[in-house]
């Protein structure tokens, strides 16, 4: 575990992050990727974890640029007559505060969500409690900071020029009875003082076993789709079952009404936007776990066409029953590594850890078996049409697949011709009809040509 050491050279810092030296070195141009260098030319290269560390948590939070709301100029009248409102005004607010109520006129504008413990805490862009709300239960706990900022949203989503806080009510639940604990998705007037709409995720489904998948479902992601106008948003909701296999993704209007749904047979945990087909509209990703395909998996989606299931998976038992066809403009699968096929660590499945996307590439991180904390990653770098364009192994994947080869278990180097079983393997389906409403069609791609950077 790094505690505050440097990190020497792109190889070490790459490592740290789990991204290839070009999504690193963009992240140094683009991001500010706090890296240090001697004098010359070819001076070292070095970082410091804590740097690090601190840098994504920055980039984790994102900014939001608040909106300023419109000032009216005063009415036109006599300086007496607007001195006497200005005075009842502020004998109004003196009551009011002696009467222990807080004056909402002019609401500070949310930027930022927090919670301590049962109250959720508001803030505005000069860091100023703007509100809060407190819950008859703890919220919470969350794992980390990156985890927390998925499970809240700002904006104007219903055109009344107001800034709405969206957050997730975890519910009340202890470690000993997670199947009580029912999640929530509230929606908050810009002050605080109301929700306007409540959201609970999930229904019973059942696969093609038989079994049926019943409530409760747990938000993994909240999100609302970009570049829209208020009049039209729409708030993307991934919930997975809390202990099977269904993953839910709803869309909601700006009331909080459903109007799209779709089921996936996984986990869905990594969501982004990126401009897919550079048409100005962003386009909805999401990825984790396939378990029909017992492979990590990329799905992409038009935002206002979200329905359907998984449909031809190669283990149809994992398949959801009651759906027809999903609209998915694109899926891609990503195989197993040699390190976890056979041998004494041998895993049925792989996932998605981590998704970035920067202008130009998509970034994910695919980790080897279920451990939340495996450390054992391949990581691709597609391009906005889903080409691959490398891919490469963690230290740790490495290193797992030496000690493979000292055992006798494999028999090939793990870099022979840049990971060349990794990306042959890598399996993309596309929407080949122009009309997406149509029923959807796949292919599957040849071998991916050699690297091109």
């Amino acid at each position: 575990m790094h505690t505050g050491e440097e990190l020497h050279g792109w190889k070490e810092i790459c490592a740290y992050l789990g991204v290839t030296a070009r999504t690193a070195q963009n992240y140094e141009a683009e991001q500010r990727l706090p890296v240090h260098r001697g004098p010359g030319p070819k001076a070292r290269v070095w970082a410091v974890v804590t740097e690090i560390d601190a840098w994504k948590q920055e980039r984790d939070r994102g900014p939001v640029e608040p909106a300023t709301p419109p000032v009216d100029p005063p009415p036109v009248r006599t300086h007496r007559f607007w001195g006497i409102g200005v005075a009842v005004a502020l004998i109004a607010a003196a009551g009011l505060t002696v009467l222990g109520l807080r004056p909402h006129w002019g609401s500070r504008i949310p930027v930022s969500v927090s919670f301590a413990g049962s109250t959720l805490i508001v803030r505005d862009a000069e860091d100023r409690e703007a509100w809060r709300h407190t819950f008859p239960h703890r919220i919470g706990p969350f794992e980390d900071t990156a985890a927390f900022r998925r499970l809240w949203a700002l904006g104007d989503i219903d055109g009344d020029g107001e800034v709405e806080v969206i957050v997730v009510d975890t519910g009340d639940a202890t470690p000993q009875d997670v199947a009580s604990r029912e999640e929530e998705l509230l929606c908050f007037s810009q002050d605080g003082q109301s929700i306007k709409w409540r959201f609970k995720p999930g229904r019973p489904v059942k696969d093609n076993t038989g079994e049926q998948h019943v409530p409760p479902y747990y938000i993994n992601n909240v999100a609302i789709v970009p570049d829209r106008p208020s009049t039209a948003a729409r708030i993307i909701v991934s919930s997975n079952h809390y202990l099977n296999a269904p993953d839910q993704v709803a869309v909601l209007d700006g009331s909080g009404k459903l109007v799209g749904e779709y089921w996936h047979p996984g986990h869905l945990l990594r969501l982004a936007f990126a401009d897919l087909d550079h048409d100005g509209h962003d386009g909805l990703l999401l990825a984790g776990v396939n378990n029909a395909e017992h492979a990590a998996t990329l799905l992409a989606f038009d935002p206002d066409r979200v329905s359907g299931t998984s449909t031809g998976a190669s283990d149809p038992r994992y398949e959801l029953k009651g759906f027809g066809p999903g609209s998915e403009k694109a899926i891609v699968f990503f195989d197993r590594t040699c390190t976890i096929r056979s041998g004494p660590n041998a895993e049925p499945y792989n996932r998605v850890a981590e998704m970035f996307v920067t202008g130009s590439r998509i970034v994910i991180s695919v980790a080897e078996g279920i451990d939340q904390v495996d450390p054992r990653k391949a990581i691709y770098e597609l391009d906005y049409q889903l080409n691959l364009k490398s891919v490469m192994p963690s230290v740790e994947l490495q290193h797992a697949h030496e000690e493979l080869e000292r055992a006798g278990i494999v028999h090939h180097s793990l870099l022979d011709d840049n990971f060349r079983e990794l990306r042959s393997a890598m399996v993309v389906r596309r929407n080949l009809l122009a009309n997406h409403s149509t029923p959807y069609t796949s292919s599957t791609l040849p071998a991916i040509p050699p690297h091109t950077p």
